[in-house]
């Protein structure tokens, strides 16, 4: 079972756009750019409506509550007071009075960071039953065309076109892709408002016709070898998932059988399948233990069975081969070890083949019916190995960047050779095959870069920043070498998100390379709290150890200054979502550290989200960051460190915020609030402002190209403030 993300984890701004390198740009110290509040109108200004609440016998003043629509119960309800939809739109029309004038450098951006992509970009085929799947996406399509043919030498044909079925619509993300065994009916699931309340519909691929079948609401599924049906998880109108559900074909959707329910608010419930597809595996789990029952597709009865049971701080990820159950499970600590059991076997009897190691955190395992595949890491970069399942005999492939992301592409089953994707912050992504019997390696696909690559124009390093509590914190680093210049005044992009256990790999992104090639260092710091240097490291980070995430992010910060990599006060920062959270703490604590702050869709009201039990994701996010409403010790300690609750009247970095209006993850008056708040309290004299998605969510423009204007307009704000441009 794939590892699943955390529900207000996205790490939006790293993620969405893996592509290339433009052409070499004028010097950027050219036709300077200039920023002055004094040039700008006034900007929106919110009415104070002070709302009081006591807790734990602390009285907090919120004076920007009434944003937050009182006829809001979720994404999909909408803002319906005018007054909170006039400020709003005021936001927006002052975000566009201060980026229009500098319409040019915004649109130079863009062409340029499109200009990356290339004509063409066609994915590996991958086998599936009797057909291989692959997608292709040309330059001027802002969605990939998915293909595939029956066997390598048939005749290929188009089985889902996004960028058709999103005509007319102004937003469209589409998802879940579940073919049924015998490769004739299509499960796909669709989002058009941008709250991620997915709507299941079905397509024979043979004649093209829709099922009258849809399900709202959809979370996951899971086929019967049969195709006759599936189980499928279900959102509740809270976006929790609580229910596990039987479907069958033709028949309406009050006719489906409850499987399982959860009733736990903390925890939701999952749904997966193992890689041979013979169990369906069954979770119910909070961020920090998790129980599992399963399913046996080859038994008629369709018996739920238990596996584990739930357990204080006990994981289990389970797979299948050849009659037993392997685990990787943290019994023994949390860097996890590999054991297994038979099928019929007592839970309680695991036999180890791999022990746990404090130096080595085990992140995944894939059973081949050959070999089996697993991925380790230490010091903060994934590794591979091929695994015998008789001897269990370890083979390992090496990868020789500083820096560098590695990604295991999962294939079928009865595959001789694992696939994997291989970048650094300037090597492109590469897909290469390893063949099982030899390790030999080949390269299937190198990533095109429409506008050319040069790599040797380009410096990855590693670095190690003592932080001050004396524990090492790694950064990646990389540049331009003709654009930028260490020891100078050459600006830096440093780049943060430390929450969930999620790493932030070092990996081949568009984003990153707009940057350096005007001019910019591109760091990314590793702080406690993602899971880079092992398991441990996400808990050094994590609840009452929080205020280890922002000491590290200021630590490397201040000890890339005093390197020599960027003067003070010369450092642009991002980060999204839980990264918001970061970027919140930066502004409030090190005003003067940063000239730029960007933050996409940032939790930053951190004690009130987690003082309402109401709202989606809270009951569930006690897990992460501890529960206010019955600790007194943290709700102290979290009233330390909330962004918007520590908000000072002083000199504010420039500010560029993002929020989405239809976002469950982080609701759109986190954003609006701390933007109103900041309004009153900054006395600098750089700008600051917000662009609210109106028809988005968490994850922002789900077109391509309005993606990438998004991310060009970082840039160019940043040029802005900085007085830099063409």
């Amino acid at each position: 079972m794939m590892r699943p993300l955390h529900h207000l984890c996205t790490v939006l701004l790293m993620s969405s756009f893996h592509v290339g390198v433009a052409n070499e740009m004028p010097n950027q110290n050219t036709n300077p750019l200039k920023c002055s509040r004094a040039d700008l109108p006034t900007p929106p200004s919110a009415k104070k409506r002070p709302h009081s609440s006591v807790h734990h016998g602390i009285e907090l003043i919120d004076d920007y509550a009434w944003l937050r629509d009182p006829a809001w119960k979720g994404p999909e309800d909408g803002v319906k007071d005018p007054d909170i939809m006039n400020y709003i739109l005021a936001e927006n029309e002052y975000h566009d009075a201060v980026m229009d004038p500098i319409a040019p450098e915004r649109e130079r951006l863009f062409q340029q960071i499109k200009g990356y992509v290339a004509e063409v970009d066609e994915s590996v085929p991958v086998k599936d039953g009797a057909y291989y799947y692959w997608s292709r996406q040309a330059k001027n399509q802002n969605y990939p065309v998915r293909y595939r043919k029956k066997g390598m030498d048939g005749q290929p044909e188009i089985y889902f076109d996004a960028n058709q079925e999103s005509e007319g619509k102004d937003f469209y993300q589409v998802g879940g892709f579940n073919i049924s065994p015998n490769g004739e009916l299509l499960i796909y699931k669709v989002d058009t408002s941008g709250n991620e309340f997915f709507t299941l519909r079905i397509r024979n691929l043979l004649t093209g016709e829709e099922l009258p079948d849809t399900i709202e609401s959809i979370a996951g599924t899971v086929w019967l070898p049969d195709g006759t049906g599936f189980y499928y998880s279900e959102f509740t109108p809270e976006w929790r998932t609580k229910k596990i559900l039987l479907h069958k074909l033709g028949t309406d959707k009050a006719e489906d059988i409850l499987i399982i329910e959860e009733t736990n608010d903390i925890r939701t419930i999952d749904l997966g399948q193992s890689f041979d597809e013979r169990y369906i595996f069954i979770e119910s789990k909070s961020n920090d233990e998790n129980s599992v029952s399963y399913i046996d597709t080859q038994d008629p009865t369709r018996t739920i069975h238990p596996l584990f049971d739930l357990q204080e701080n006990r994981r289990y990820e389970i797979e299948h081969h050849n009659g037993y159950f392997y685990v990787l499970t943290n019994d023994q600590g949390d860097n996890m070890r590999l054991a297994r059991l038979p099928v019929s076997g007592n839970s309680d009897a695991l036999e180890e083949l791999i022990a746990h190691d404090p130096a080595t955190y085990i992140t995944s395992f894939l059973p081949y019916k050959d070999q089996f595949v697993l991925a380790f890491k230490r010091l903060g970069l994934e590794t591979f190995s091929v695994m015998d399942p008789v001897t269990f005999k370890l083979r390992a492939i090496e990868f020789m960047d500083p820096a560098y992301d590695v990604s295991l592409i999962p294939t079928y089953y009865e595959d001789d050779g694992l696939r994997y994707s291989y970048s650094s912050m300037a090597r492109p992504s590469t897909t290469i095959e390893v063949k099982f019997k030899d390790l030999q390696s080949t390269i299937l696909k190198t990533q095109e870069i429409g506008s050319g690559f040069n790599p040797d124009l380009y410096t990855v390093e590693r670095l190690w920043i003592d932080a001050r509590d004396g524990v090492r914190v790694p950064v990646s680093l990389a540049y331009r070498n003709d654009k930028y210049q260490k020891g100078t005044d050459s600006p830096l992009m440093l780049y943060g998100y430390g929450s969930y256990g999620i790493a932030i790999p070092p990996y081949f992104s568009g984003q990153a390379l707009l940057w350096m090639d005007n001019g910019f260092a591109y760091a990314i710091a590793h702080p406690r709290g993602g899971d880079d240097l092992g398991y441990q490291w996400y808990l050094d980070g994590k609840y009452l150890n929080k205020e280890n995430t922002f000491n590290d992010f200021a630590d490397c910060a201040k000890a890339l200054v005093q390197q020599g990599y960027v003067q003070h006060g010369n450092i642009a920062t991002m980060g999204g979502s839980a990264g918001g959270m970061l970027m919140g703490a930066m502004a409030n604590r090190y005003p003067d550290l940063f000239k730029v702050v960007i933050a996409a869709v940032p939790f930053v009201d951190v004690m009130n989200t987690m003082l309402d039990e109401t709202l989606p994701l809270t009951p569930g996010e006690f897990k992460e960051w501890g529960n206010p409403i019955e600790s007194n010790e943290y709700f102290r300690y979290m009233l330390g460190y909330s962004p918007y609750d520590n908000m000072r009247q002083q000199a504010y970095p420039a500010m560029y915020v993002t929020g989405g209006l239809t976002d469950p993850r982080v609701t759109y008056w986190e954003p609006a609030k701390w933007m109103a708040k900041l309004r009153g309290l900054n006395t600098g004299s750089l700008p600051s402002i917000m662009h609210m998605n109106i028809t988005a969510g968490h994850a922002g423009a789900s077109r391509r190209d309005d993606a990438l204007r998004e991310r060009a307009d970082f840039l160019a704000f940043t040029h802005y403030v900085f007085g830099l441009g063409k």
